[in-house]
């Protein structure tokens, strides 16, 4: 029987024939199958709110909103499935970071440390070895692996041979804890809408995502997570931020802005929020740190300082933390200047419509990892 927030039903036992009650899919409901244990085609009677496979029943929907079977229900391996169904309490690997040196217009495959049923992957906006307007594209983002690579803008050649550095997290999503009490949450969002003004974007609510609102307001950082016909655009395309509070934040796409007041295809982007400040792990050392600037950066370089130093270089995610500038812009971040204290960036306007590059006063959200790669453990929340 479902609850109140997301619930995961787990069979594992093609025996057994279940029914499943009050799934609600505006809660984040879902159905995990064993596919070791379900091989093969599996078919849904909507009049009779029943799944089969090879003709055997396996479970009968009551009381459902919203199902769909293509979207709800999904075939995991029995080893995603121990890993993912621990008991409450239990602590367990929910993320990992790390970093890509020398990323050009090339499609690079990272290979994942973890399996991950929902991941989403939040790319850093990347450094500025080359000078070309730029953002990060994904692609193919699975349980164990992504395909990442540098977009220039589509008024440009698109040929990126300076090699940039970006870092990435990979996280589960859901809602987690660290250790020290630190919260994070993550999700996937669907739209094909594109921000031309400040009345386009699309409002996240936790509570309508299923998830619990924060304290005060988070650090959200976002990626596209999808490219190509088979996925999304192929346009250059960015996500942008606003209104963060404890209930949610409000976020769209850009493309360049002599396309932008075009339409784009619906694209899949992840988001995550985690709580601002510093967390230390079980002996005390520093974790990692989330934070937003205030609203001082523009077109000109400046610099971020950490709440707490670090004891080494850290991997660093930075992006756009406002939209107070409606024209399309990234964050390019100097690659010399990250170190155990901050780091240098600005924000470069595309130059697509006209060779202007000022920009108004926007924040920059930013998480930071100790150390150059690791795993990342929490509880369920």
């Amino acid at each position: 029987t479902g609850g109140t927030g997301a619930d995961k039903f787990v069979l594992r036992n093609p025996n057994s024939y279940d029914v499943i009650t009050d799934f609600n899919a505006s809660q984040g409901d879902e159905i995990w199958l064993d596919r070791d244990a379900f091989p093969g085609m599996a078919s849904f009677n909507n009049s009779t709110q029943t799944l089969s496979m090879g003709g055997k029943k396996i479970f009968a929907l009551e009381n459902a909103v919203g199902f769909n079977a293509h979207e709800h229900v999904k075939f995991i391996s029995a080893e995603q499935l121990d890993a993912h169904t621990s008991l409450p309490g239990t602590e367990r690997a929910i993320g990992e970071y790390g970093t890509v040196d020398n990323l050009t217009h090339v499609w690079q495959t990272i290979e994942l440390d973890g399996n991950y049923i929902d991941p989403v992957v939040i790319a850093s906006d990347p450094t500025f070895n080359g000078e070309d307007f730029s953002g990060i594209r994904l692609r193919n983002v699975d349980s164990d692996s992504f395909d990442i690579r540098i977009q220039e803008g589509d008024y440009l050649n698109d040929v990126h041979t300076f090699g940039e550095t970006v870092s990435f997290f990979v996280v589960e999503a859901g809602e987690w804890e660290l250790a020290d009490g630190t919260r994070i949450a993550a999700g996937l969002h669907r739209t094909d809408n594109l921000v031309t003004n400040q009345n386009d974007f699309d409002t996240i609510d936790f509570t309508d995502n299923g998830l619990t609102d924060f304290v005060s307001a988070p650090t959200v950082l976002s990626q596209i997570q999808t490219n190509g016909t088979n996925e999304g655009g192929s346009q250059w395309v960015t996500t942008r931020l606003k209104g963060q509070s404890s209930t949610g934040f409000s976020l769209g796409m850009q493309e360049e802005a002599a396309l932008n007041p075009d339409n784009h295809v619906e694209e899949t982007i992840g988001w995550l929020a985690i709580e601002q400040g510093v967390s230390h792990d079980a002996d005390g050392d520093l974790l990692l740190q989330g934070g937003t600037t205030g609203v001082h950066v523009d077109e000109n370089w400046d610099t971020i300082t950490f709440g707490e130093g670090f004891d080494v270089t850290p991997t660093l995610i930075a992006k756009l933390g406002s939209t107070r500038g409606i024209d399309p812009s990234v964050l390019r971040l100097d690659s010399g200047s990250i170190s155990t204290t901050g780091f240098d960036a600005f924000v470069q306007e595309d130059q697509s419509l006209t060779p202007d590059i000022m920009h108004a006063d926007e924040s920059i959200s930013y998480l930071a990892f100790n150390g150059s790669s690791g795993v990342i453990t929490g509880f369920e929340f």
